[in-house]
């Protein structure tokens, strides 16, 4: 019987993670500290402490041509290029909460 270590564990979750990415057709994901973003089927959410901040969706074929975000503290739309941009519009203003 094998032996399963702490390092071999982290790699059979994260292929598990993957897999059920794929299962739910996650279109784009990013974590970075606090914050994570996840697009799919057309819906984009940001979450910040795993409680939902912002939301929004795709426009990569019309006019704007990014992820149109809202937040309650705006009074339309700010459309993303990438998920990154996202995050690190996010992070540079200090928003955590919806």
């Amino acid at each position: 019987m094998m032996k399963l270590t702490e390092k071999g564990l982290r790699k059979l979750i994260r292929e598990e993670i993957q897999s059920m990415r794929e299962f739910v057709n996650v279109d784009d994901y990013l974590k970075d500290g606090g914050y994570e973003f996840l697009h799919s089927y057309g819906l984009a959410t940001l979450k910040y402490g795993g409680k939902v901040i912002a939301k929004g969706g795709e426009d990569f074929d019309g006019v704007e041509d990014g992820y149109l975000m809202k937040h309650s503290s705006w009074r339309d739309e700010k459309v993303f290029d990438t998920a990154r941009d996202v995050i690190n519009y996010f992070k540079r203003k200090g928003i955590k909460r919806k």
